[in-house]
């Protein structure tokens, strides 16, 4: 997501923002208390987002009491499938010259744009250096589905950890920049 102007990130998230079942909905207005943006406001009882203003940030599906907010089907993967590309395109600008560093610490549900992001669900494992970004972020989710789980935290087990969270598959973003030449799965874990 990162290195992206706010129009692209907003591109990126459009594919992946959350729908409203009005059929589920008492009106008790905590998605328009809790968004982030102010997109949200009620209207006969009824919540009506004004799309310009809404991020997808899923605060509002995050928060909603009733689950009046669900994800577009196959959203999920598409928005991994549009931040590969956008990866693609920021990577192609810096011609090798960059490096990249993953802290696998203070792992949570969400990401950090949703109100709240959650508890962590694994133990602190440590740091990944890579001058491929790909392979950095395969060992990263392989380390993740090895770590310890805190207690309580989560059902779901690995593999695939953070898929299971949420109910995806977390290698199509991996498989997608893989085939547009940004980088490659196969990696070694060298510790230092």
């Amino acid at each position: 997501m990162g290195c992206v102007s706010t129009e692209t990130k907003r591109a990126q998230h459009l594919v992946n923002m959350p729908q409203f079942n009005e059929s589920a909905c008492d009106g008790c207005g905590v998605c328009v208390d809790e968004c982030p943006t102010d997109a949200i406001r009620l209207v006969n009882e009824r919540p009506e987002r004004e799309t310009s203003k809404c991020i997808s940030c899923a605060t509002c599906l995050l928060r909603c009491p009733l689950r009046c907010w669900v994800w577009p089907p196959g959203s999920k993967e598409k928005l991994q499938v549009y931040m590969a590309h956008a990866a693609s395109a920021v990577l192609a600008g810096y011609k090798g010259r960059i490096g990249f560093v993953n802290f696998i610490q203070d792992v949570v549900r969400h990401c950090d744009c949703a109100a709240p992001s959650g508890e962590p669900i694994i133990r602190d494992t440590g740091i990944v250096f890579s001058f491929d970004p790909v392979a950095a972020d395969k060992a990263s989710l392989d380390l993740i589905d090895r770590a310890p789980i805190i207690p309580g935290s989560t059902s779901a087990m690995p593999p695939d950890l953070l898929g299971k969270i949420h109910r995806t598959d977390s290698s199509v973003q991996l498989t997608t920049a893989e085939k547009l030449g940004v980088g490659t799965l196969k990696y070694e874990i060298v510790s230092v």
